[in-house]
């Protein structure tokens, strides 16, 4: 899979958040939980989101689907509500 980016924006995230953009490819993937974004423009690419780790910690991730990759939007630790859907999502019923 390819991880693509706008770099002033990737920039922007480093600033403001101390996290790349490349990160998004250390994430455990195959244990993540996801959906369709909440902000959708009917004139831009459907963005979706997923929650999962990276190392030690949980992140949310927005991304668009391109060719064989995606391109990401957004990346930051994940929020309390966040966290605890994606631990709910790990627990077996």
């Amino acid at each position: 899979m390819t991880i693509s980016y706008d770099p002033a924006k990737n920039e922007r995230n480093i600033r403001e958040r101390g996290l790349p953009f490349d990160r998004v490819a250390d994430m455990d993937w195959a244990g993540a939980i996801g959906g369709l974004g909440r902000k959708q423009d009917p004139f831009l690419p459907t963005r979706f989101f997923s929650i999962g780790r990276i190392g030690r910690a949980v992140y949310m991730v927005v991304f668009t689907l391109e060719g064989d990759g995606i391109r990401v939007v957004s990346l930051r630790r994940a929020s309390k509500k966040e966290r605890a859907q994606w631990a709910a999502s790990r627990t077996p019923t």
